[in-house]
């Protein structure tokens, strides 16, 4: 529906797939999913996985025509470092290694039992909404009340975060120590890496609930 409203007004889509691209959600791109194709596509960090700085635009043909011509239609615009050849070559590589170790599909079997093991985590008073369940992009919400979804004041936010941070680390766990919690494993994480993951932050989450502290 969005895709034929766009297209009668003329107006663009842009995916922004710099986070969920290359394989984070079980396919390929998120936008797969939605089983739409838009007209400007945004990489970046996993082309080449984190290993040299790259992203880019990907376009249609039709939004590509638009540029083609003389210098009026060209695109005046361009960086010290664009399309540097080692960059371009590792970002080759990277995809040729996701699709030879088919890492999109582990995504997606890794990131369905992920989800699969903390859904089990709504028994905690803590716990409110689990997200998740299109590969391995999850994450926690932990909540002041779950009857009334009741947020935590900003004290008591900060007070969290610290507790996340001290716990989470302690338990062998680095990432971003927010609330939600993100849980967004490599896409080569294997069964019993999920369960190390989900281990570690039952205990971590069982600790904040019964209050103790480290």
């Amino acid at each position: 529906m969005i895709r034929s409203i766009c297209d009668k007004y003329g107006i663009l889509i842009i995916h922004d797939e710099v986070v969920t691209g290359f394989g984070r959600t079980g396919k390929m791109f998120a936008s797969e999913h939605l089983g739409m194709v838009p007209d400007i596509l945004v990489v970046g960090k996993a082309f080449a996985s984190g290993y040299v700085p790259i992203s880019a635009a990907i376009v249609t043909r039709e939004v590509a025509r638009k540029f083609e011509g003389g210098l009026r239609e060209s695109l005046s615009h361009s960086y010290t470092f664009e399309g540097h050849p080692g960059a371009c070559a590792a970002a080759l590589a990277n995809i040729e290694l996701i699709e030879k170790e088919k890492l999109v599909e582990n995504s997606a079997t890794m990131g369905k039992y992920l989800f699969e093991q903390l859904e089990s985590f709504s028994e905690y008073k803590v716990v409110g909404e689990i997200r998740g369940g299109l590969g391995l992009m999850c994450e926690i919400e932990l909540v002041k009340n779950k009857k009334t979804n009741e947020p935590f004041t900003a004290e008591e936010k900060m007070k969290l975060r610290r507790m996340l941070k001290e716990k989470l680390l302690k338990a062998g766990l680095f990432g971003m120590f927010e609330n939600p919690i993100p849980i967004c494993p490599p896409l080569i994480v294997t069964k019993s890496e999920v369960d190390e993951i989900v281990s570690g932050i039952r205990n971590v989450i069982s600790e904040i609930e019964s209050g103790k502290s480290s």
